[in-house]
């Protein structure tokens, strides 16, 4: 009932969204290229109202032990500050989805139009207080790479994050009973 209600609350009905990225394109990004095990990266991005957009990376191990780790970066921007953490799971088989916080990630800050009277640049994701659901805004990226992970076959799904990122885990795994650690 608990879990119900925070549905309600974070996406404004009581069932999580079905949402898939919008895209997942195979990549170079030489940043990550000293990562031991890695095999490949693909960018994903995810496409919100007032066109919000996270973009992520997913890791490949090239020895993989079929379980999967979403890696949530906090308020000090790119996923890019814990390539260490990122590069521990690699290393150890696991797969890894990396995400942002909302407007932190490829600096997508777009200025929206609201209810035809004023304009708002979305600079900061304490702006998200004007629109509808903002919590929303941070969970959703989540349960979409969690789909497209259950479409992937992935079953172990465990989820980690730092700051703000520790946040959304958090209230993540609260929602979505697929995060299973």
């Amino acid at each position: 009932e608990i879990r119900s209600k925070l549905t309600r609350i974070v996406f404004g009905h009581s069932s999580i969204p079905r949402q898939l990225p919008e895209s997942v394109i195979a990549i170079e990004d030489d940043a990550y290229q000293s990562i031991n095990n890695l095999d490949r990266i693909e960018e994903f991005e995810i496409v919100q109202d007032y066109n919000i957009q996270s973009i992520g990376y997913i890791f490949h191990p090239k020895t993989t032990n079929k379980k999967l780790i979403l890696y949530h970066q906090g308020h000090q921007g790119d996923f890019l500050v814990g390539k260490n953490t990122i590069a521990y799971f690699v290393d150890k088989g696991f797969t890894v989805y990396a995400l942002c916080m909302p407007l932190l990630c490829k600096k997508n800050q777009p200025f929206i139009e609201k209810d035809k009277l004023w304009v708002i640049h979305l600079n900061s994701h304490d702006r998200l207080k004007f629109l509808e659901n903002p919590i929303g805004y941070f969970i959703r990226p989540v349960i979409t790479m969690i789909n497209y992970a259950s479409d992937k076959g992935f079953e172990n799904i465990a989820m980690v994050g730092l700051s703000g990122g520790g946040w959304t885990t958090t209230l993540a795994a609260a929602i979505d009973t697929r995060i299973k650690h």
